[in-house]
C-alpha cells in the first residue's frame, strides 16, 4: 500500500515462498509503469521481506515494524480486514 496514496496492489500467492519474487516484480512494475523510485518499504518482521542486498542495490530503505503494535501499521491492518470481508461476501 502507498503511505501517500493509499493505492493499494493485491498479488494473490499460493505460498509465502513467492514473496520475495513478488516484491522484486512489483518494484520493478512500479518504476518502469509509473516513473517512480521506491524510496522505503516497511514490513513485518517476516524472514519473506529480508533481502537487504537487494534493497540496498535498489537504493531502498526498509523499515521493521514491532511485534504486535497495531499501531504502527493502522492503515494497512484496516486495508487488510476490509479486503478479507469482501473475500467473504465473495463467497
Amino acid at each position: 500500500m502507498d503511505d501517500y496514496s493509499i493505492y493499494t496492489w493485491l498479488i494473490l500467492m499460493k505460498s509465502k515462498s513467492e514473496t520475495r519474487q513478488n516484491v522484486v516484480s512489483l518494484i520493478s512494475f512500479i518504476e518502469t509503469r509509473y516513473y517512480y523510485k521506491v524510496k522505503c518499504i516497511r514490513s513485518n518482521n517476516g524472514p519473506e521481506f529480508s533481502m537487504p542486498q537487494g534493497f540496498a542495490s535498489k537504493g531502498i530503505i526498509h523499515y521493521k515494524s514491532c511485534n504486535e503494535t497495531t499501531q504502527q501499521n493502522a492503515k494497512m491492518e484496516r486495508k487488510h480486514d476490509h479486503i478479507l470481508n469482501i473475500h467473504r461476501a465473495l463467497l
